[in-house]
């Protein structure tokens, strides 16, 4: 799904979604239906899959952080919890980001596996180092 402000990419023939989110995207405004479609996603799939959400371009507050972080992971719009998110690659320079993807690993957040990369092609890497491991 492409909007203005976000965007899912399905990886042919690998497990993993990338999210990019743009800087006009707004957290009270697109958090629900970011997440709406990343559950769409997830639903398609068999199997759990690496979530890689490039936040390069998002210079979040503290306060609408907190409260998409408590959307994404209680309630209706608790994707972040989906079954089919094996983990979670937080791409960012922003040290509040980065903050945000380790809190998804407290008990509070559900105590989620996140990570924290300075761009795609590492969390990329990661991913897929993950997947050739499991194969083996």
């Amino acid at each position: 799904m492409i909007t203005q402000s976000f965007h899912h990419d399905l990886l042919p023939n690998e497990p993993i979604v990338v999210a990019t989110m743009h800087e006009d995207f707004n957290f009270a405004r697109d958090t629900p239906a970011a997440a709406q479609a990343l559950s769409e996603i997830l639903d398609s799939f068999h199997e759990p899959v690496y979530y890689v959400n490039d936040s390069r371009a998002l210079k979040p507050d503290f306060s609408s952080l907190v409260t998409a972080l408590a959307q994404v992971t209680r309630g209706d719009l608790a994707v972040f919890k989906h079954p089919n998110i094996r983990e979670i690659l937080v791409v960012t320079d922003s040290s509040l980001l980065a903050l945000a993807a380790k809190a998804l690993q407290q008990a509070q957040y559900g105590g989620m596996s996140a990570s924290v990369y300075g761009s795609v092609d590492e969390a990329l890497d990661y991913a897929r180092g993950q997947i050739n491991q499991a194969h083996m």
